[in-house]
């Protein structure tokens, strides 16, 4: 909804870094963790050598699990009260403008509709 930084106040930016900082850190953590925890479960506790591709599973599944979890931190973000008659009314706004240049809307203008698509016979064929 709020596309420029200016509509946001200072306590909703330092919200959004922080978010943002979470989304780019929270998953590279968790690859290290992963890394770590293949190679402990490895050594600890089947008494094998750790494997290098197993350890890099391990990280690549804490990364896609890191990615997921910082994307579903939700709880320190700010909400707005929005009014919902302007929010309505910008999306007709932006459905008939979409749909009259796809021409499926009732202020579109068919080509049937002018001069343009007739067929002039010459009159010295």
């Amino acid at each position: 909804m709020f596309h420029s930084p200016q509509e946001l106040s200072d306590a909703e930016l330092e919200v959004l870094n922080v978010k943002l900082q979470n989304m780019r850190r929270v998953p590279k953590f968790a690859a290290v963790f992963g890394f770590i925890g293949v190679a402990c479960l490895d050594g600890m506790l089947l008494r094998r050598n750790p494997a290098l591709w197993r350890m890099s599973l391990g990280a690549v599944a804490g990364y896609a699990f890191g990615g997921y979890g910082a994307s579903q931190i939700t709880n320190n973000m700010l909400t707005r009260s929005f009014d919902y008659d302007i929010l309505i009314a910008q999306e007709r706004r932006q459905q008939r403008k979409v749909m009259n240049l796809a021409g499926y809307n009732r202020d579109y203008i068919s080509s049937d509709s002018t001069d343009l698509n007739k067929r002039f016979d010459k009159a010295y064929q």
